[in-house]
């Protein structure tokens, strides 16, 4: 990261995208000052969370309790500031504001620590069995800073926690086999919840190593239910209604962590154009520039430079 804000501060490069809090706010300051020109997307953001394998019978993630216990032992608040100056807004499903099916209200868990710690020695007592757990990170220093705090969080909480690293071209491939406990994930940007049936359906829960769309492999009937909904309802109201029932679902069974919806930027040289230039479609409107990540609102076939 830093080695970018470096390269496009100095002008070394003419265009990079960057999604680090701390980055952004540095990067903010220099367009500020005129030194570069930079455009945000915070509209139907990604969201960033801990995906837990939950049907992994071997882990202590499959038992809800361990999985309430991790989201309680977060003090999202701090992480935000400490991991991403503090400019990310904290996430509390997989949709963010402007996405149908988002909601002010979850009934996502908040921080309380003797809550955790409650959990987990209820767990121990019930199993006899030890609150412990891989999670696997990518090895480069950024991300593995963010898993030693996850990991002060969660042993605060009686929970002990093993960092399992990884080069990032193995990351994809692994969260594909299911051979993982607990992985850093981000995902579920975009304008329509039908999208997100790919990630989620029970269909593509395969087997642990079989290649699975649904990489936590949980199977939900409520939420297989709502998807059903969204991809076949004419109903606009229904079809609000199921992914909010998805939301809440996701709160309630805690498959995932969530936590924040991240800010994509793209921070370029003042003699760059066409970034978040439209699309002309072919019904003669404008295609959307925020939505569904970077990619939306850079395409490269339209950038161009004044000599």
């Amino acid at each position: 990261n830093q080695t970018r804000d470096n390269a496009i501060i100095s002008g070394e490069i003419d265009i990079t995208h960057m999604d680090s809090g701390e980055s952004i706010e540095r990067l903010r300051q220099e367009a500020e000052n005129g030194t570069i020109q930079m455009a945000e997307l915070d509209e139907r953001r990604e969201t960033g969370y801990l995906m837990t394998h939950p049907t992994n019978e071997d882990s202590v993630v499959s038992d809800i309790r361990i999985r309430q216990a991790m989201a309680y032992a977060i003090d999202q608040p701090l992480r935000n500031q400490a991991r991403n100056a503090g400019i990310f807004e904290i996430a509390n499903g997989p949709y963010s504001p402007g996405m149908e099916g988002y909601l002010e209200e979850t009934g996502w868990i908040e921080f309380d620590l003797d809550k955790a710690k409650e959990l987990v020695a209820e767990f121990e007592a019930d199993t006899g069995r030890e609150a412990a757990f891989a999670y696997t990170v990518a090895s480069d220093p950024f991300n593995l800073q963010t898993a030693e705090l996850y990991q002060q969080f969660w042993e605060e909480a009686g929970m002990t926690v093993t960092l399992d690293q990884i080069e990032q071209g193995s990351f994809i491939t692994e969260a594909l086999n299911g051979n993982f406990e607990v992985f850093g994930w981000r995902n579920h940007g975009g304008f329509a919840p039908d999208t997100q049936n790919v990630w989620w359906t029970s269909e593509n829960a395969g087997p642990v190593g079989e290649l699975s769309l649904n990489f936590g492999r949980f199977r939900d009937d409520v939420i297989d239910e709502n998807l059903t909904i969204i991809r076949e309802s004419d109903d606009e109201a229904a079809r609000v209604e199921a992914a909010e029932a998805i939301n809440t679902r996701f709160a309630e069974q805690v498959y995932n962590i969530w936590t924040d919806w991240t800010i994509w930027t793209i921070p370029h040289q003042e003699r760059v154009h066409g970034v978040q230039t439209p699309i002309n479609l072919p019904d003669g409107g404008e295609s959307a520039t925020h939505g569904i990540g970077f990619t939306g609102a850079v395409n490269v076939a339209q950038l161009w430079v004044d000599q």
